[in-house]
């Protein structure tokens, strides 16, 4: 049976793991711009996800100091990162930001909404009247990854909270293995424990990444991560569950028979995997979602 206190310390480890990603995830989607010029700061917030099904996006730029000059424009360097049909590299296009009636300090274009998990670049800059470059917001270049947005679907509560509340409860079943870890494994009892919890940290963790659907509602594919795809999120969550799986596999005496004699890995082995295991599911599941693609 478990020490309440180690249950104790488990909770307090997913709690931590929670809180650290809802920071780490605002820090990363919840992005603001500025840039100065002529005594003027031009400013653009923006997130990396649109969600929902229906409406365009507006993207905006906020002028403030004063009203930009005449002679000035604000140019909207879009391309697509896939077009129908097309091979080869897309080029950016570029569209001029018009001034709102209601705030004429405030610059919007509005681009029409794609499908689900379509992906956009863009970049920001204040041009003069020949086109040159007098300030640049965003550059598309050197900050490639940080002008990117996709399209996604509504993001359904009942699977969303199944999906926070599995991923919650397999790094609760990892943070209980990391604690046993430390005790004697070399305890029948103990090792039974351990072999149970990694099983359950697969169970879980297996359905909260991929079993519920939720990628499919919101992104239109089943799976984005390899082998089928790039996405560095997807990805991650594979490497997690196979991490583990093998590990269930090298502890299978005490996940499946209660026996650890029929355990492939011995004990001061398990203890270095696990403990292995938890640094590497604590740095996955602290990157932020939607990292992009590798």
């Amino acid at each position: 049976m478990m020490k309440p206190y180690k249950i104790f310390l488990a909770l307090l480890f997913t709690l931590a793991i929670l809180i650290g990603i809802r920071y780490t995830n605002q820090n990363f989607n919840q992005i603001e711009k500025k840039t100065y010029a002529g005594g003027l700061a031009l400013k653009h917030e923006f997130n990396h996800f649109y969600y929902g099904d229906e409406g365009d996006v507006v993207i905006s730029v906020d002028v403030e100091g004063g009203r930009l000059p005449f002679e000035n424009s604000i140019g909207f360097y879009y391309k697509p990162s896939r077009l129908a049909g097309y091979e080869g590299e897309i080029s950016y296009t570029r569209y001029e930001m018009k001034p709102t009636v209601s705030n004429p300090n405030r610059y919007e274009i509005i681009i029409p909404r794609g499908e689900k998990g379509d992906k956009i670049f863009y970049y920001l800059e204040l041009n003069d009247s020949d086109g040159n470059t007098v300030a640049s917001l965003i550059s598309g270049e050197d900050n490639l990854k940080e002008t990117w947005v996709v399209f996604a679907g509504e993001r359904p509560l009942i699977l969303f909270m199944g999906h926070v509340l599995l991923m919650l409860a397999g790094f609760f079943f990892v943070s209980l293995a990391f604690l046993t870890s430390f005790s004697n494994l070399q305890n029948s009892l103990n090792n039974t424990v351990l072999g149970k919890q990694i099983l359950w940290s697969v169970i879980f963790i297996l359905l909260g990444s991929a079993a519920l659907g939720l990628n499919r509602q919101m992104f239109g594919t089943y799976w984005d991560g390899i082998p089928l795809g790039n996405d560095i999120t997807a990805s991650l969550a594979l490497i997690i569950f196979l991490y583990w799986l093998i590990m269930l596999i090298l502890m299978k005496g005490s996940a499946f028979k209660s026996s650890p004699s029929k355990n492939i890995l011995p004990p001061g082995g398990a203890r270095i995997l696990v403990i292995i295991g938890f640094i590497i599911t604590t740095a996955a599941y602290l990157v932020p979602h939607g990292m992009g693609e590798f």
